[in-house]
């Protein structure tokens, strides 16, 4: 669930002044989606838990400076996305080719893409039974 604009403006602030409480509120709030973005691109829980502290300290550091233009999250989604590449292309991997496409646009707020656990169960009941066994 997106915070509620105030509150995000509120806790950005706080978090910008030094105030740790109001950043860990972030943290604990938009981790769920931003460890998904990770373990997607990364494909590794390591990895994933590398990149997720990297991109904190990038965030913690760079809040004074966040002017509110984009929604919290889609800020953090940015960084988070950010990271992962530069760790893609670090470790040289092939899967940076996969993931690169520039017609990608990440203007929205990832909250808003959040599905339900009803359509997740009514698709995955869509797929053939030999699929279902093999992957879930």
């Amino acid at each position: 669930m997106p915070l509620v604009p105030e509150v995000e403006a509120e806790l950005a602030a706080a978090a910008g002044e030094g105030d740790s409480l109001a950043f860990r509120s972030i943290v604990d709030h938009f981790d769920p989606g931003l460890r998904g973005l990770a373990f997607r691109l990364l494909r590794d829980r390591d990895r994933m838990d590398d990149a997720l502290q990297e991109a904190y300290i990038k965030a913690y550091r760079a809040l004074p400076a966040y002017d509110g233009r984009s929604r919290l999250g889609t800020w953090l989604y940015r960084i988070t996305y950010n990271v992962c590449i530069d760790e893609l292309r670090r470790s040289g991997r092939e899967e940076w080719e996969e993931l690169h496409d520039d017609s990608v646009v990440f203007d929205a707020d990832p909250g808003d893409h959040v599905v339900d656990r009803e359509t997740v169960v009514e698709a995955l009941s869509r797929l053939s039974l030999d699929i279902r066994r093999c992957c879930f």
